[in-house]
């Protein structure tokens, strides 16, 4: 068995949390465990249990009032790791308790943009649900709509416009979420987005 590292921080309530031992972390918090202690990037054990998408582990921490907000230095909450992987329980947990649906990286992205980037239906839904801000841009000027366009994920494209989401929405490029489908050949995307009322004739900035 090899060491347990010793000089990132890590304490035995966020090694517990890491590995998903719900037990040892409820005996840890009988003790009165700090919930907030974090390693030098900042992780708590919050967040290292919603990134690994142990929803057990979450709910004794969020019951003892561990803070959804704490975030690296990046900005990155337990909501965004969580949605980033596609950890629904873990999300709704999250929601429960008052995490920030607005809450976004360094860069921008929200809880909502990076769910729709990679793929997660239920938790983009989830997120809808609980009014996340369709319009919500990285600093690209890219929506949730625009990367998952870009991607030719269908159905979170379609969860997006039911929910109001803006087809004109553009990057500092100009690239709409219809010019993103386009360029990669999502043709039902396109398709669906043509007849959301997506402009035509809306170009970049290079007049493409």
């Amino acid at each position: 068995m090899s060491t347990p590292p010793l000089d990132t921080g890590e304490t035995a309530l966020f090694i517990s949390a890491q590995n998903g031992h719900s037990e040892v972390v409820q005996l840890l918090l009988d003790k009165s465990t700090n919930t907030e202690a974090a390693l030098d990037t900042r992780e708590t054990a919050l967040y290292i249990s919603a990134q690994n998408g142990y929803p057990a582990v979450a709910r004794l921490l969020l019951d003892k009032g561990a803070n959804t907000e704490a975030a690296l230095s990046t900005g990155t909450t337990a909501l965004y790791a969580s949605a980033y992987n596609g950890h629904l329980e873990v999300v709704k947990l999250l929601l429960d308790n008052g995490a920030n649906t607005e809450a976004a990286r360094h860069t921008g992205e929200t809880a909502l943009y990076i769910s729709a980037q990679n793929g997660h239906p239920e938790v983009v839904r989830l997120l809808l649900d609980k009014g996340a801000n369709t319009e919500a841009a990285k600093n690209t000027g890219a929506t949730a709509l625009h990367i998952s366009a870009y991607k030719g994920h269908l159905e979170i494209v379609k969860l997006l416009l039911d929910n109001g989401a803006n087809t004109e929405a553009a990057r500092y490029t100009g690239e709409t979420a219809l010019y993103a489908s386009a360029y990669n050949g999502h043709f039902e995307v396109v398709k669906l987005l043509l007849e959301k009322g997506a402009v035509l004739q809306a170009r970049t900035n290079k007049g493409r």
